[in-house]
């Protein structure tokens, strides 16, 4: 039977693991973070280097369209990456939930089957102490027939 110290003990090493399972579930998500910023720190190096290639070979009568079309480009561009990042901003928070949903509903359960479990404890205490009473109220009822067994004979 566990008792209180034993329920303490699971109640702190469940604590523990569901910390440790939050950091490195942080721990993955500031990776994937870092990974993407890097891949779009790229993809604006080449599209800088290749405008600017672009912009070299063009004369002087092209530069202000150039510089005209690079503008649009880059809005649209930009327009583009912060619906890529808002999407996928929702798709990691929509992640965060679901995982922290998960986590609360095995929470949950095992508050219940600590609760159980501390009721059954609780249940088979008293069992034990009825059990004892009981033993008790029988040893004395023996004793008290052996002796008016003692005064009949």
């Amino acid at each position: 039977m566990l008792d209180r110290q034993d329920l303490e003990m699971i109640r702190l090493v469940m604590k523990e693991e569901i910390t440790a399972s939050e950091m490195r579930m942080e721990n993955r998500m500031d990776a994937r973070f870092e990974e993407q910023e890097k891949r779009i720190d790229a993809r604006f190096e080449e599209q800088e280097k290749r405008n600017d290639a672009r912009f070299a070979e063009q004369d002087e009568c092209f530069g202000k369209r150039m510089e005209m079309r690079f503008a649009q480009e880059r809005e649209w561009l930009e327009k583009h990456l912060d619906k890529r990042f808002a999407a996928s901003e929702n798709l990691i928070l929509g992640e965060l939930d679901r995982i922290h949903i998960k986590l609360q509903d095995q929470l949950d359960d095992m508050k219940q089957r600590l609760d159980e479990m501390t009721e059954y404890y609780r249940i088979k205490k008293l069992d034990d102490i009825n059990g004892a009473l009981l033993l008790q109220m029988i040893q004395e009822v023996e004793r008290r027939v052996e002796a008016l067994e003692k005064k009949s004979a």
